[in-house]
C-alpha cells in the first residue's frame, strides 16, 4: 500500500500559492483514488518533521512525499527521508531557483501532477555533510558565503532567484575571497588557500551556476572541484567560465577529482552550503551517503547526459544509448 503525502511551502516562489496547490492536489489525488494527506509548512524545518513522523508511523507502507516548493523545501524533504527505506521523494518545483531539476530533460513533466503520481522512482546518490543531507550539491568558500548572505538578506531586497545571488556575489566580491583550509580528499592531502570547494552529485546551484557538468546523480561517486586562491581580478576573469561550466579552462587554479569523501577544516567557523541551506562549522565532512534515495522521475523526463557523459555512463554500467 502507498500513501501519498503532499508538502506545500507557502513561502516558496513569489507569492503564496498554497490554497491553489491544495485544490489542485485534492482534485488530482481523488481522481487517482489515492490515500493522501496535504500539509502546509508553518516554519523552517517543519517539512523534515512531517517526513520523519509519517515515514516512521507508516514504516510498513510505501510513503511518497511531494515537495511542493523550491530547492529549500526539497532539501527538507530529503533530510527527513534520508535513511528510510520505505520513502520516495517527488519534486513539484514551484520555487524561485529550482536548481535540482535542471539536470533533467523534460523538466516540464515535474509540473504535471498526474505524471508525478503515475511515475516510477529511480535510485539517486545522496550526499551527507556532517549530520545534514543533500541531493544536489555541497560547497564551501565564497559561493557558500554568497548563499549565506542570500539567506540572511533575501527578505530585505526586492529580488528573487538568480538576481539576488548576483547581488550577493557583488557584495561578497569586496571582501576576502579565499580562506585557508586543511583538505583531505579520499586520503589525499591538499591543504592550502581556496576560493571555492564543491562536492556535487547534481550540476547546477546558486540560481543557475553550472558548476560541474561532469557530475552524474546516479553513478555512485561525487565530483569534487576545488578552486585555488584567486585575486579580485582573477575572479572577474574566471567567474563567467565557472558559471558556464568551463572549470577545465581555469588551468592551475582548479583541482578536479571524482571520489567519495572530502574533509575540510578551517581556523574559524565558515558557512557551508548543502542544497542552498547553510551550516557554520570549523570541520566539515562531505561524503557519499551509505544509502541512495528513491526519487520520482515522471515519464517523459530523463537525466540529461552529454555525449562524453553518455560514454562514461555506458562504460560504467554496460547500458548503451542511455539518454
Amino acid at each position: 500500500m502507498r500513501k501519498d503525502i503532499f508538502i506545500i511551502n507557502p513561502a516558496a516562489g513569489k507569492r503564496d500559492r498554497s490554497a491553489e496547490l491544495a485544490a489542485l492536489i485534492k482534485g488530482v489525488a481523488e481522481s487517482h483514488g489515492l490515500t493522501y494527506q496535504i500539509y502546509i509548512t508553518e516554519y523552517k524545518g517543519h517539512a523534515i518533521q512531517i517526513v520523519e513522523r509519517e515515514a516512521g508511523t507508516n514504516d510498513s507502507d510505501l510513503c511518497r512525499f511531494y515537495a511542493c516548493g523550491g530547492d529549500g523545501t526539497l532539501n527538507e524533504v530529503v533530510c527527513g527521508a534520508a535513511g528510510h527505506g520505505n520513502v520516495q521523494v517527488a519534486c513539484y518545483p514551484c520555487g524561485t531557483g529550482n536548481d535540482f531539476i535542471k539536470i533533467f530533460e523534460g523538466q516540464e513533466q515535474f509540473l504535471d501532477m498526474d505524471a508525478l503520481i503515475e511515475a516510477d522512482a529511480v535510485p539517486l546518490d545522496l550526499i551527507q555533510m556532517n549530520n545534514k543531507f543533500a541531493i544536489n550539491l555541497c560547497s564551501a568558500g565564497i559561493d557558500a558565503r554568497v548563499a549565506d548572505w542570500v539567506k540572511r538578506n533575501h527578505r530585505k531586497v526586492p529580488l528573487t532567484g538568480k538576481p539576488v545571488y548576483d547581488l550577493s556575489l557583488v557584495v561578497n566580491f569586496f571582501g576576502r575571497i579565499s580562506r585557508y583550509y586543511e583538505v583531505e580528499l579520499d586520503g589525499e592531502r591538499l591543504d592550502g588557500e581556496y576560493s571555492i570547494l564543491v562536492a556535487a552529485s547534481g550540476r547546477y546551484y546558486g540560481g543557475g551556476f553550472y558548476a560541474i557538468p561532469e557530475a552524474e546523480p546516479d553513478d555512485g561517486l561525487l565530483d569534487f572541484l576545488l578552486i585555488r586562491k584567486v585575486g579580485h581580478l582573477d575572479l572577474l576573469r574566471f567567474i563567467g567560465k565557472y558559471q558556464a561550466g568551463l572549470h577545465n579552462e581555469l588551468g592551475e587554479f582548479q583541482v578536479y577529482r571524482r571520489g567519495r569523501k572530502l574533509v575540510l577544516r578551517s581556523r574559524n567557523p565558515e558557512p557551508c552550503n548543502y542544497d542552498g541551506e547553510i551550516l557554520r562549522t570549523k570541520e566539515t565532512v562531505i561524503q557519499l551517503a551509505p544509502w541512495k534515495l528513491s526519487v520520482v522521475m515522471p515519464k517523459g523526463s530523463c537525466i540529461a547526459r552529454s555525449q562524453k557523459e553518455k560514454l562514461r555512463y555506458s562504460e560504467k554500467t554496460g547500458i548503451r544509448n542511455s539518454k
